[in-house]
């Protein structure tokens, strides 16, 4: 993976993969990087906010892959913020062939934590005095809502080890993908994606005992399957997702 410095307003990824259809966690792991990777270079990135007591967490992620990329195809991840709140930054993303074709695209929500208190709290200055760029956000529609599953079956029960843990010491984001993607039912993990919806609700713990559940959602598009999946540690709960299979 390297990234390519383009105006300062955005910034490019660009990722490869060896073998098979790009897997989706490691697709969340390119989104997730290049998000990294531009935060830093406009001076609001983890390593300059960790001297302050601060780091980015997020809120929700939502994914629209119309065309899924396919073995040793590079990957051209764009992104840029597109605005943002007292305590909310939005950031979007276009997943692009290497030849520019738009393959994908994504929305995000993402707030600043304390790292010594464990609470969101106001965007600092550095976040504030950003100039947003211009363009539109990816995605028209707005960050779903997502109901947990009715009625839940319990997928899976794992325990939260320090392998799973990001820098700031919670569960990293693309572990919890990985994990609702496990969850799916027999033939249907095999299956692309058409959408996936992220909705995080608290931190994951290293040492937590975690279930992730899984059950049907039925409002998908005609002659698509779609799931919606919960993972929690006792009466936390973590997180809400939503899959829809191509």
């Amino acid at each position: 993976m390297n990234a390519v410095r383009p105006p300062e307003e955005f910034w490019v990824l660009v990722g490869a993969r060896e073998e098979g259809l790009l897997p989706t966690s490691f697709l969340f792991e390119l989104l997730q990087r290049a998000a990294a990777e531009h935060a830093e270079a406009l001076g609001v990135g983890g390593e300059s906010l960790r001297r302050d007591g601060l780091a980015w967490i997020l809120l929700q992620w939502s994914l629209e892959i119309a065309s899924w990329p396919e073995a040793r195809e590079t990957v051209r991840i764009e992104t840029w913020p597109s605005g943002y709140t007292d305590r909310i930054v939005r950031r979007d993303f276009f997943v692009l062939s290497a030849g520019g074709e738009r393959l994908g695209r994504a929305t995000s929500h993402w707030a600043m934590l304390d790292l010594s208190r464990r609470r969101p709290v106001r965007m600092p200055e550095a976040v504030r005095r950003l100039a947003i760029t211009s363009r539109n956000g990816a995605l028209d529609a707005p960050l779903a809502k997502l109901p947990a599953p009715d009625p839940p079956v319990l997928a899976a029960t794992l325990t939260v080890g320090p392998g799973h843990l990001d820098a700031n010491g919670h569960v990293n984001n693309v572990r919890f993908v990985e994990w609702v993607f496990a969850s799916l039912p027999a033939g249907a993990a095999a299956r692309p994606i058409a959408t996936i919806d992220l909705s995080f609700r608290a931190e994951g713990r290293e040492g937590e005992t975690l279930a992730v559940e899984c059950g049907p959602d039925p409002g998908p598009v005609a002659g698509r399957l779609a799931f919606r999946h919960r993972v929690a540690a006792g009466d936390r709960e973590l997180l809400r997702a939503r899959i829809q299979l191509l």
